[in-house]
């Protein structure tokens, strides 16, 4: 957005903490930056406050510019279908109009006040269902990893990861492993991540790639394995046969499991409303399960030609292209 032209008051990385520990530690410098964007808002007089997803932090500053009279229009939906489901009522409240990206949200919302607008998701619009990949000959391929795109996932999935990549490469010396460097990530972070151990074993076997290449490093692997998140649903319109891991603080996991009823944590599967994907979680991201999973994605042919039949349902779901013509369109009748 800055390379468009958007003016900054925060760099938004600086808000990418995940968890309550990670987000406690950081709770004074999210109240500074939380206070400036919101005078800001209001100072400045605008016809429309759209904020983008991060409900914990856009919520709050819905309902503070709210109150001031200004018009609210969230892109993409608070997850009130996982947990704390009463923001559900908080969103009617303080949001105009809800651009929700996946069809099953509209279910969470009473009809009222509240202008509900299903787009589809965005990524439709930036990656077209890949084409089927053919399976690679055993021993050989290329596997992407994606740890994550922030400091605090990389400080849970690095370490268990590192014993991962040195075991893979003893089994299957001829398989490449390519790790694409997240936008809000530098190279280094990795690299250091890893340390030199993986580096002087591996050699020219793993390769990390420039901030911004992921799906340059999707369309060319084979398969992957992916950090929970908007990368899984990446990884599936690329048609890359793949499961998913994640790792947090084990006290904010433990509260998690007792605050969100959901029966799968990936996406994908969510939208599949199956386990298309296998999931991965803290103690479970084990190094044997995770070569067992990408032997399985690599070279079990009829686990991929089942997932390449699976990712198609998937995209007619996410609504196919289009959404960010659909939500622009919403913005520009909601200004007028």
């Amino acid at each position: 957005m800055r390379a468009l032209g958007f003016s900054c008051l925060v760099r938004s990385e600086d808000l990418m903490v995940v968890g309550f520990v990670e987000v406690f530690k950081n709770i004074r410098k999210i109240k500074a930056i939380f206070d400036e964007v919101a005078q800001a808002i209001i100072d400045r007089n605008v016809d429309a406050f759209i904020p983008i997803d991060y409900p914990d932090f856009n919520l709050r500053l819905s309902r503070r510019v709210k109150k001031q009279g200004v018009k609210v229009i969230y892109y993409v939906c608070p997850q009130v279908w996982a947990w704390r489901k009463g923001r559900s009522r908080f969103i009617e409240k303080y949001v105009d109009i809800l651009l929700y990206i996946f069809p099953f949200e509209s279910k969470c919302f009473k009809s009222g006040s509240l202008q509900l607008e299903f787009i589809g998701h965005p990524l439709c619009d930036e990656i077209e269902l890949g084409k089927v990949k053919s399976m690679p000959q055993r021993g050989k391929g290329r596997l992407a990893i994606m740890p994550g795109s922030r400091y605090s996932e990389l400080d849970h999935h690095l370490p268990a990861l590192r014993p991962f990549l040195l075991e893979m490469h003893r089994r299957w010396p001829e398989l490449m492993m390519e790790i694409p460097c997240a936008q809000t990530l530098k190279v280094s972070d990795l690299k250091d991540g890893l340390g030199e151990v993986v580096w002087s074993t591996l050699g020219a076997m793993l390769n990390i790639t420039d901030p911004g290449t992921s799906e340059m490093v999707l369309e060319r692997a084979d398969a992957a394995l992916i950090a929970s998140g908007t990368s899984t649903l990446q990884g599936v319109l690329s048609n890359v046969p793949l499961a998913l891991f994640y790792r947090l603080h084990p006290f904010t996991f433990w509260l998690g499991k007792k605050l969100i009823d959901l029966p799968y944590v990936g996406l994908a599967n969510l939208v599949a409303g199956r386990e298309v994907c296998r999931e991965y979680l803290q103690e479970e991201m084990t190094t044997e399960r995770l070569i067992m999973e990408s032997e399985r994605l690599l070279w079990d042919e009829a686990q991929r030609d089942k997932m390449f039949a699976d990712y198609r349902d998937i995209h007619k779901a996410l609504g196919g292209p289009g959404a960010s013509a659909r939500a622009a369109q919403v913005v520009v009748e909601a200004c007028r």
